[in-house]
């Protein structure tokens, strides 16, 4: 299989200004080229090393390409698998209980999807075809009846319906149910949306411009109890609690009024009157990830026909703010968000239609979440998770950090006496220690604790700071 990569280097930075105040910082977009007319992708980790890997379906070549991580947020094309004809999307959930995530990819021309079963290596030697409703555009995966394996169910175009796979744990289903929705069913979102404990489904019609909400019995079967209007063409809708109330909110994505619209849950199945914001021209899709790290969920939005994709900030309080808009490839159709480069921090990938390629661009907002600093407390490493700032020595107490020139163990910069959960740990309020002249950073190489150091080879900077820790996973 040939394939060229193609690197960009963009450096774009978005500040934003509310009473949550905070910065975001993308930077390295990278393209990779993938085949013609790549229209999802979908981050997961299919190997298990602990890096997320990235799927693409093709509108075209009728399948799917894996990328498999190199560790560091970069990609290799390594295999490509047929799926059946027309694939437009694909998600990854696991379904014949062996704990290995498979693959689901919705056919468009042949109402059907194809299920690719991973071995566990991120290989996929079999798989099963199985019919759904007419022109299906979009599958999603949940435990929709209760027994603790993840059904599938499909929103399909020109049956104005919702087709219901249910699991029957020997990677087969159940015979498809199809429930009702509006014209155009054309994406799907799962969430509890009246709080009894199951799994509902809100359901983006393109055509009639509003949500369709099935509400599930607890057994997996749904009926349809009202729909609500949001703007014009909803191409793309994602669940998810937007104001952290509790509640499972839907947003979508509306090609046509170049918005989206927020629908903010009451807690029982209904929801109030659309909120929109304003967003590029043609927003195709929209996913929710914590983007500002402030445990919040943030928005990341494709907008086609601008070439680029743009970050909405939330504050909580049911408003968002522009973070910024980046360029991409050209007619970006599909957005996701995964940590790409294990640094703690939400990165962005997109599907461009137009440009036969992904684009893939890191955040690097939280100096601390991106190795700087890297810190090891007791061989354990950990990153700072926000901008340091300076504190009054006479009020507060602190903790000895210890600078090892090039590094210590792994490439980390530096070692603390202190971590989160010890005791004696100061809150994350430092005391900077740097080598002596004369001392080679060699000698301490391989060192991952204040025990390994001989604390005579290093000289305060008189530097003190505040930067809390974050556990970091290590990557051995």
């Amino acid at each position: 299989m040939m394939h060229k990569l193609i690197i960009h280097i963009l450096i774009a930075m978005a500040v934003y200004n509310l009473a949550f105040s905070s910065e975001l910082a993308f930077i390295r977009r990278v393209d990779y080229q993938v085949g013609h007319l790549p229209s999802s992708v979908y981050p997961v980790d299919l190997n298990g090393d602990g890096f997320v890997d990235l799927v693409v379906a093709h509108e075209s070549a009728s399948g799917i390409w894996i990328l498999l991580n190199n560790g560091n947020g970069t990609f290799d094309i390594a295999a490509d698998y047929a799926a059946g004809d027309a694939s437009l999307s694909v998600i990854s959930t696991e379904l014949n209980g062996d704990k290995f995530d498979d693959l689901v990819v919705v056919n468009v021309l042949t109402d059907s999807i194809y299920v690719l079963f991973n071995d566990g290596s991120g290989v996929f030697p079999s798989g099963a075809l199985f019919a759904v409703g007419g022109f299906p555009h979009s599958v999603i995966a949940a435990d929709l009846n209760g027994d603790g394996y993840n059904d599938l169910a499909t929103a399909n175009t020109s049956t104005k319906n919702v087709t219901v796979l249910l699991n029957s744990f020997d990677s087969t289903f159940i015979s498809a149910v199809e429930y009702d929705a509006q014209s155009g069913a054309l994406s799907l979102a799962a969430g509890d949306f009246d709080g009894d404990g199951d799994v509902d489904i809100g359901v983006a019609n393109i055509i009639s411009d509003n949500v369709s909400i099935l509400l599930n019995d607890g057994n997996g079967i749904f009926e349809l109890v009202g729909n609500y209007d949001v703007g014009e063409g909803p191409h793309s809708v994602i669940a998810a609690d937007f104001d952290t109330d509790g509640y499972c909110d839907l947003a979508t994505a509306n090609v046509f009024t170049n918005d989206i619209s927020v629908l903010f849950s009451s807690g029982d199945g209904t929801f109030c009157a659309a909120k929109s914001v304003e967003v590029g021209s043609g927003p195709s899709s929209l996913f929710a990830a914590d983007f500002s790290n402030n445990g919040i969920l943030d928005l990341v939005v494709a907008t086609g026909f601008s070439d680029s994709v743009t970050v909405l900030l939330n504050s909580g309080r049911r408003d968002f703010i522009s973070g910024g808009s980046f360029a991409v490839g050209h007619i970006p159709i599909a957005v996701s968000a995964a940590d790409l480069d294990n640094n703690g921090a939400i990165d962005i990938v997109v599907a461009n239609t137009g440009s036969d390629d992904i684009t893939v661009i890191l955040n690097v907002s939280f100096p601390g979440l991106n190795g700087r600093p890297q810190t090891w407390v007791d061989c354990e490493l950990f990153n700072g998770v926000v901008t340091p700032a300076t504190f009054d020595l006479k009020s507060e107490t602190f903790d000895e950090l210890y600078a090892g020139g090039s590094g210590f163990k792994d490439g980390a910069p530096l070692i603390s006496e202190s971590k989160p959960g010890d005791a004696d740990y100061n809150g994350g309020r430092w005391h900077k220690n740097v080598l002596k002249s004369g001392v080679s950073p060699d000698k301490y190489a391989n060192a991952c604790t204040v025990e390994d150091l001989d604390l005579s080879d290093f000289e305060s900077t008189n530097d003190y700071f505040e930067c809390p820790l974050l556990p970091r996973r290590r990557r051995n």
